[in-house]
């Protein structure tokens, strides 16, 4: 009932939301995660709702009283939630764990697959991740006008999964031009991608 008319406007705007919150969330991300430790791409991740804190006050659409107690609890959360990411981006203690076998006993092979980030660019790596957090945050607060305009949240979500669906796609065929890695070699493959 509140749907209104598509127009060529509201798809360039689907268009971007996916561009923004799909494409470049995922693909910063999974290039950080290459470059960088699980853990760590794990744990900047807690640095996105203060990220989108931040932005949303910045353009107006969160408003912040620090008259009022819920202000004062957002500007609190929002330094505890940097001042954790900052520990946990700047901690330089000792190992906790080494995927590398001691002398007397093999090492399970889950944890062989764990691997670890030796000989990763740990500083490209981390730009990344920064880039996933920022365009996360960025996807979180630009969908707020989109919803204004068309408020049919459903439609808005499977409009930019599928235009987020198809830039991977693209991406996808610019990069990988060997024509034997597009075959699907069992069905749970093409179940997996359907699904």
């Amino acid at each position: 009932k509140d749907r209104p008319a598509i127009t060529l406007n509201f798809l360039l705007q689907f268009f971007l939301l996916a561009l923004v919150g799909i494409t470049a969330n995922q693909g910063f991300y999974l290039l950080g995660l290459d470059n960088t430790s699980p853990t760590f791409a794990s744990a900047i991740q807690n640095s996105v709702p203060a990220i989108t804190f931040l932005m949303a006050a910045l353009l107006r659409i969160e408003k912040v009283r620090l008259d009022r107690k819920d202000g004062i609890s957002k500007v609190i959360g929002t330094a505890l939630c940097v001042a954790g990411a900052s520990v946990i981006t700047l901690y330089q203690g000792p190992t906790i764990y080494s995927p590398r076998p001691s002398l007397n006993r093999p090492t399970p092979p889950l944890f062989v697959s764990l691997g670890d980030a030796n000989g990763k660019n740990w500083t490209l790596g981390c730009l990344f991740l920064i880039g996933h957090c920022l365009s996360w945050s960025g996807w979180l607060v630009l969908q707020a006008p989109v919803l204004k305009k068309y408020p049919a949240r459903l439609s808005v979500t499977s409009y930019t999964c599928f235009f987020g669906l198809i830039q991977f796609l693209v991406i996808a065929a610019v990069f990988e031009r060997d024509a034997q890695a597009w075959v699907f070699h069992s069905g749970g493959e093409l179940f997996t991608i359907l699904y």
